[in-house]
């Protein structure tokens, strides 16, 4: 319940998932701290040719990109990437550009990826008279009307990571973009008289394997193939239900017809979902301010924690 209630309070933003443990770029009020990669069975001379194959192939004008090359040793890279990030200003998507470096050094079969972020720019107009600090309160937490901004923003300079662990190793790391927004739909209507719809119940399924709710993607699995859900294939191959999949009860839960164990509960409660929803409704429409918000949504945490 604590991470349903979590996520559902930052509005379902967005979310940046790996397919292996390797580690991630984060962005802070302070920039992005480099991370470092290990190759086996690469040297530095490996490592450096296969960068540069992977310069020559990433960038649009590889010459123009390269800003520092020491043999086996350093390359440094200026990039721009379109939409690079975005956030939501009165119910509109704003979407920016942004200029970057890359820093790639080189040492045995190590490397240390550094990005940083570089100016911003508004559609196609002129550099914007702001950057990523602005995402940021004085003690280091995101601003709440930049969370989306910062989330995109990482998943833009992970696939670029992505990408080049990709080429120098040979392997397949993916980075999933996890959009929790595109359930929101299903859970506004899931409150309707259409709920033995068996897609919305398969919807709602997805969204609470998302957020690792077990319980409820179970009970809403369960719903969904009672009212008549048969795409079997579907159920075996989302990428959305891929968690519940990999937990211990599933495979009992198939060969039982979908059916919940004993210690299942028939009726997924949602009921702090809505409410906060609701809540954030009445702020977005200026019913209520910021403090009242946060002291009525304090009180349903509360009670969401007790239940």
């Amino acid at each position: 319940m604590k991470n349903q209630i979590l996520l559902v309070i930052s509005f379902l933003i967005s979310g940046i998932i790996f397919s292996q443990d390797i580690p991630q770029l984060k962005l802070t009020k302070t920039g992005v701290a480099p991370i470092e990669l290990e190759f086996e069975k690469l040297n530095s001379t490996d490592i450096y040719n296969k960068t540069m194959l992977w310069v020559q192939e990433t960038f649009k004008n590889p010459k123009d990109a390269l800003k520092e090359n020491l043999i086996n040793e350093k390359i440094k890279l200026q990039g721009f990437q379109h939409n690079a990030w975005w956030y939501k200003s009165m119910g509109i998507k704003n979407v920016n550009h942004m200029q970057y470096t890359v820093q790639i050094n080189i040492k045995n079969n190590n490397v240390l990826f550094e990005y940083t972020v570089g100016e911003f720019y508004i559609f196609e107009g002129p550099e914007a008279q702001y950057d990523y600090r602005m995402f940021f309160k004085k003690d280091g937490s995101t601003r709440k009307q930049y969370v989306d901004a910062v989330t995109s923003l990482e998943l833009t300079m992970n696939k670029l990571l992505v990408s080049y662990y990709n080429y120098i190793s040979g392997k397949s790391v993916q980075v999933e973009h996890t959009d929790l927004n595109k359930y929101l739909t299903t859970l506004q209507n899931s409150l309707s008289n259409d709920s033995k719809n068996p897609e919305t119940n398969f919807d709602l399924a997805c969204f609470y394997s998302l957020i690792e709710d077990k319980n409820n993607a179970f009970s809403y699995l369960h719903s969904a193939v009672a009212n008549g859900y048969k795409n079997w294939n579907n159920i075996k191959t989302n990428p959305d239900l891929k968690w519940l999949r990999s937990q211990d009860e599933f495979k009992e839960f198939t060969d039982n017809n979908y059916e919940l164990p004993a210690n299942y509960k028939t009726t997924p409660k949602i009921d702090y979902i809505q409410e906060l929803k609701e809540l954030a409704l009445l702020k977005d429409k200026g019913i209520i301010n910021e403090k009242e918000f946060n002291e009525l949504k304090e009180k349903i945490i509360e009670r969401a924690k007790k239940d």
